[in-house]
């Protein structure tokens, strides 16, 4: 995308972007198994999940 528009960045500054990425949101992934368990019920759609 950024390509596309003629910017140009060097995979070393988008990796550590990610990485910062990660960082921020690890309190949201670290939370979400323990909202998920805490329901008594589950809504989910038909996707097939393997389990």
């Amino acid at each position: 995308m950024n390509a596309r528009e003629g910017v140009e960045l060097k995979r070393s500054s988008l990796a550590d972007w990610v990485g910062a990425s990660t960082e921020l949101l690890a309190p949201l992934t670290d939370g979400l198994p323990r909202y998920v368990m805490s329901v008594r019920k589950l809504h989910a759609d038909d996707t097939p999940v393997p389990v």
